[in-house]
């Protein structure tokens, strides 16, 4: 009985992670994200045919100086040849009124995922680097525990 038990379970949880090409985070030293410090993640996109949607995986503290945080990217190919490039994004960590932290919590370390970009092709097959940055005034920002990327298929490609 146990075995057809886990063996369920590990159905259902391999299929809810059925559209996921990449997932990582990366933790920063001391909690503190310094502003030359650029994250780097490295993936393979296997089918550039369908739209993909970048996730930022942010992880932070209540002590965190402000209610949201700034990042940019550049994403270059295999080659080193920039992809793409952004313009600072804001993201909301806190309800800039309450004061009340998004996401999920345990105790003061937060956890919250947010789109950073929606349904972008790759152009070709093959292995990607995006490098991320922080945009903040202060160097370096506190309170950020950890960083990172969860690149899956679009919804549209989902059905």
């Amino acid at each position: 009985m146990r075995v057809y038990f886990f063996l369920i379970l590990l159905a259902f949880l391999t299929s809810c992670d059925q559209n996921k090409i990449f997932d990582r985070n990366v933790d920063l030293e001391k909690q503190e994200w310094k502003e030359k410090e650029r994250l780097i993640y490295t993936f393979r996109v296997e089918d550039n045919n369908i739209p993909y949607n970048v996730f930022y995986n942010v992880r932070y503290t209540n002590t965190y100086p402000y209610y949201n945080l700034y990042v940019g990217y550049i994403l270059k190919d295999s080659v080193g040849k920039e992809i793409k490039k952004n313009v600072p994004q804001n993201m909301d960590l806190f309800n800039p009124v309450t004061g009340e932290p998004y996401g999920k919590g345990l105790g003061d370390l937060f956890e919250l995922s947010i789109l950073g970009v929606p349904n972008f092709k790759f152009p070709t097959k093959g292995l990607y680097t995006m490098q991320v940055k922080q945009y903040m005034r202060k160097d370096p920002i506190a309170g950020v525990a950890s960083f990172g990327l969860r690149i899956e298929k679009a919804e549209e490609t989902q059905k």
